[in-house]
């Protein structure tokens, strides 16, 4: 068996970290991303298994890599990354690495929402202009204010663990609804959609990148929030439209965002976000801690061995599993 790494990651320090893999495969780990399509192809061309990071695995490649039988997105959005109908119709198998950066991105929800909310970045910019303002950084708390929860997954329930220890209030929406052992295990309240908008002081992002979830926030649901929420996105950029959510910070119609995500990424030079400052950006980096990237290669090493001896572990486009 052949696995290939195409593409730079993180996760790899040493050849030490893989070496469960190699004592079955021969193992390739490039060091670099491919420059197009056509340097993946090459880099892929004869491997069983591919574990990808950014490159994207489309229905071409696939089409001219006859060999491949498993991908692993190094992450969760698997979607965003590998044509999943064309991988089950060639009976590719298609795994994530679920459940690896729970804390870390929640984390850094709330880091991002604080950084809003009390004006942390604005006064460390300012101070390291010399300028000494208490004045225009006042702040609001998160003491008795309202998180409304958008996706209620793994994530989002340790948005609402730390909300909770915060003394706010958790709404959530997510189209699967808890019971009520779980409701009261994890001190939420179930909104509608509209409803929690309309309620909550702090919005954050934890729905799944779905094409039914593509711009789930688009100009009327910025609409619909109060002109003092704060907004965040540690999901996905393609949740939201980045043309309504810019337009809602111009005008004012919320208070701030704290986004990790884009729907271009990276985020090109003189991006419209860039030049508000009621905003705080940071590069897709909530998921990047050093406790998160042992446990998402640890998780894909499993998922490739689990293959190896023919028992599925998280595969995402179980149809092939029927076949």
């Amino acid at each position: 068996m052949k696995i290939v790494f195409p593409d730079e990651t993180a996760c790899i320090k040493s050849l030490d970290d893989i070496k469960s893999l190699q004592r079955f495969a021969e193992c390739t780990v490039y060091e670099t991303n491919p420059k197009n399509e056509e340097e993946l192809i090459t880099r892929i061309d004869d491997a069983e298994v591919v574990i990808i990071n950014l490159s994207k695995i489309t229905a071409r490649i696939m089409r001219k890599c006859e060999k491949l039988k498993f991908v692993c997105f190094l992450g969760i959005g698997v979607w965003t990354y590998v044509d999943i109908e064309e991988a089950t119709r060639r009976g590719i198998w298609v795994t994530n690495t679920p459940n690896y950066a729970g804390s870390s991105v929640a984390e850094h929800t709330i880091g991002l929402l604080l950084s809003i909310a009390r004006k942390i970045t604005q006064a460390d910019a300012e101070l390291r202009r010399d300028i000494w303002e208490q004045k225009q950084l006042e702040g609001v708390e998160l003491y008795e204010k309202t998180l409304g929860i958008i996706g209620l997954g793994s994530i989002g329930k340790k948005v609402a663990q730390i909300g909770n220890s915060l003394g706010m209030k958790i709404l959530y929406y997510d189209t699967i609804r808890l019971s009520t052992e779980e409701v009261h295990r994890h001190k939420v309240e179930f909104r509608e959609f509209d409803d929690l908008l309309q309620e909550s002081d702090f919005i954050s992002i934890h729905a799944a990148p779905t094409k039914e979830n593509y711009h789930m926030i688009d100009f009327p649901e910025f609409e619909k929030m109060k002109k003092t929420a704060i907004f965040i996105n540690t999901a996905r950029g393609e949740i939201v439209n980045t043309q309504a959510l810019c337009e809602a910070l111009r005008k004012k119609e919320i208070r701030g965002a704290g986004l990790d995500v884009f729907e271009e990424e990276p985020l090109p030079p003189n991006h419209p976000l860039k030049n508000l400052t009621n905003v705080v950006i940071t590069p897709h980096i909530a998921y990047n801690s050093e406790e998160a990237i042992e446990r998402m290669l640890q998780i894909a090493i499993d998922n490739v061995e689990a293959f190896a001896k023919g028992s599925p572990l998280n595969v995402v486009n179980e149809e092939v599993l029927r076949d």
